[in-house]
């Protein structure tokens, strides 16, 4: 006997325990208690265990949350605390470069600039034509817009206002081909002159081949043809080639204004404070 279930020792277990189960089972039936009574056995056992896990998970949780989740807070707190420092003082060093010059422009008895004002306008139709490149916008004379008023993208220049209503104009694009603008190239200081193509790109003309210009460079207004301020920008410069022939560089310009998905424009208006209080009234 003691051979046999040394010999099957596996299969005499399983059955016993299979015994105690059943056993167990019809006692549960007949006395209930008996089952509650074990569960709270092992609800003694086991919530120790529960609430050692929790305070575990809890404090790691914290640790995690305060300390090592933080560790390259301190870094960027740092950082960002310089780039403020240098933010500070670049803005500082710009008012007093702001300053001067008002003080030197007192000493030299140069006049004021004239007053700006902006209006904001909706793009409400677009000339779709192959003869010109036009938008008009839902803004007019009873805005204060005439003809020659500069039109911007934000900062880009958009184009200039050609014609007006009481309450529209319309707005000549820069890449039209009867659009013209006095540039310079900022980097070298180029100047030359931007031309609408009706095509994808601007082109530069009349720039001299002594000039350094290279791709990328930023053209903006010269301020010399009377219409654009200048310093505004007007595009990068996405190829040259040396004038083989002539004296001139052969430059395109690709405009910093997306006219495909042009929405919202800026209207520049100058005037003289009578002028400007006569607008502010309409307005």
């Amino acid at each position: 006997m003691f051979d046999f279930i040394k010999a099957h020792k596996l299969f005499v277990t399983t059955l016993l325990l299979f015994a105690l189960c059943f056993r167990l089972t019809a006692l549960s039936i007949k006395q209930p208690e008996l089952s509650q009574i074990g569960a709270r056995g092992l609800g003694k056992v086991m919530a120790p265990l529960e609430k050692l896990r929790f305070e575990i998970f809890q404090t790691f949780s914290f640790y995690w949350r305060h300390y090592f989740h933080l560790v390259g807070i301190v870094e960027s707190r740092d950082r960002l605390f310089a780039e403020k420092s240098s933010l500070e003082a670049e803005c500082l060093r710009l008012h007093e470069f702001e300053n001067e010059n008002k003080r030197l422009r007192s000493l030299l008895n140069f006049p004021d600039e004239p007053e700006v004002r902006q209006v904001a306008a909706t793009v409400i139709g677009r000339n779709s034509s192959n003869y010109t490149r036009s938008v008009t916008i839902n803004r007019g004379s009873s805005d204060g817009l005439k003809p020659g008023n500069p039109v911007f993208d934000g900062n880009a220049i958009v184009g200039q206002v050609i014609a007006c209503s009481d309450h529209a104009a319309i707005v000549l694009l820069l890449t039209d081909n009867t659009s013209a603008i006095d540039a310079l190239v900022q980097e070298g200081r180029a100047p030359g002159v931007v031309e609408g193509t009706m095509g994808e790109h601007l082109i530069m003309r009349y720039v001299n081949n002594d000039y350094t210009v290279r791709m990328g460079d930023r053209v903006i207004s010269s301020g010399l043809d009377g219409i654009y301020p200048k310093g505004r920008l007007i595009g990068s410069i996405v190829k040259v080639e040396e004038g083989k022939t002539g004296m001139f560089k052969q430059i395109e310009v690709d405009s910093s204004v997306d006219f495909a998905r042009l929405e919202n424009v800026l209207v520049l208006l100058t005037a003289g404070r009578k002028e400007v209080d006569d607008l502010e009234k309409i307005n």
